[in-house]
């Protein structure tokens, strides 16, 4: 379990479902757009093509965070 903001986080429970709801379609068991897979966590933690996509407890770090919050529409997932 990873820590975020002074609390336990619960992949499984919290995290998973996000990941295969939104980002299923693409980095999910059928398709891994960019090597990406996104709805396991040992595979969600090894990160794609590009190297580590997930900064556990540094979500400001992640570039997971950034790449879904991002304004340029060829970068944001």
């Amino acid at each position: 379990m990873s820590m975020v903001q002074g609390r336990e986080v619960d992949f499984e429970k919290e995290i998973r479902p996000l990941l295969v709801a939104r980002c299923g379609e693409c980095h999910g068991p059928q398709a891994q757009k960019g090597g990406l897979r996104l709805d396991a966590r040992h595979t969600a933690f090894k990160g794609g093509d590009s190297g580590e996509v997930i900064e556990p407890g540094k979500s400001g770090e992640s570039e997971l965070l950034r790449r879904v919050s991002s304004d340029d529409e060829d970068e944001r997932m």
